[in-house]
């Protein structure tokens, strides 16, 4: 376990400041979001931090920096062992992460800081919380690196508030074109791109997620042409034939057989459809 003990977020340090902690005395754990470029020395190597680049510095490691123009930047202080958390999310400390200001970390910082700063309730626990987050998504950022899914975090978040908008609208028109289209992105990489991040194909997952929105409908009680159009299927005998190649059975008798809301189906669920190419798309 761990704790935050302090947090600023965009703290300014005007030009010829010098933080010199080389006597390793500092006994907390330094995360440090830095906005403006700067060395860093650690014990006895110097690294170079990038604007966005964030920095884990375990407690008692000697560092320094001498600030030749005004610096930037979120910190904040944590004690305990966080050593088994930064191994189970693969994270390296006093390796430079370059983040290139992804504007999520950095809500994430100010989320702590405010919270450090007032009287809440559980405001230890919600800022623990949130700097786990902040491990979470360095981690999910270089794991996308490492497996060639080039992707800055704006267009991971356009991504993601896509598939977000397929989960809220299933009855929208979410051909591959129109969602390749909707990112300004090729057909092809697009395809590329949302097998990587989610693991299906995005016609697939449109399917899945239109099946679920139907199986539950037809639970409540809708009726099997509403159902079918509020799922976006404009011709209610396809969706009958996709819902039986789907369930093994039609939505008249799949009510029958499952009255009342209950668990979903696992048939659809991600990955159970047979796999799909983009040209079959």
């Amino acid at each position: 376990m761990f704790s935050v003990v302090d947090a600023q977020y965009n703290w300014y340090v005007p030009e010829g400041i010098v933080l010199d902690r080389t006597d390793g005395s500092f006994p907390y754990w330094i995360f440090a979001q830095y906005f403006d470029e700067i060395d860093l020395q650690l014990e006895h190597e110097t690294v170079h931090a990038l604007p966005g680049s964030i920095l884990i510095i375990p407690p008692h490691t000697p560092h320094k920096y001498t600030c030749t123009a005004p610096l930037h930047h979120h910190w904040m202080h944590l004690e305990g062992d966080l050593f088994p958390l930064l191994e189970h999310y693969k994270l390296t400390p006093q390796k430079l992460y370059n983040l290139k200001n992804n504007p999520d970390i950095s809500n994430l910082f100010r989320s702590i800081s405010l919270s450090y700063h007032s009287t809440d309730p559980y405001r230890n626990e919600y800022m623990v919380l949130k700097a786990e987050e902040i491990l979470i998504m360095i981690s999910t950022y270089f794991y996308l690196q490492e497996n060639n899914l080039d992707l800055g975090f704006k267009r991971l978040q356009n991504l993601e508030e896509l598939r977000s908008q397929i989960l809220e609208h299933p009855e929208e028109d979410w051909t591959v074109p129109n969602m390749a289209a909707n990112l300004y992105v090729s057909q092809p990489y697009f395809y590329s791109i949302y097998r990587q991040r989610f693991g299906i194909s995005p016609a697939q997952d449109v399917q899945n997620i239109r099946m679920e929105r139907a199986c539950l409908m037809l639970r409540d009680g809708t009726p099997v042409s509403v159902t079918a159009k509020q799922c976006g299927y404009h011709n209610v005998y396809h969706f009958i034939r996709q819902f039986k190649k789907l369930c093994g059975t039609t939505p008249g008798n799949y009510l029958k057989l499952n009255p009342g809301v209950g668990p979903w189906p696992t048939r659809f669920r991600i990955n159970s459809l047979p796999e799909t190419t983009a040209d079959e798309e």
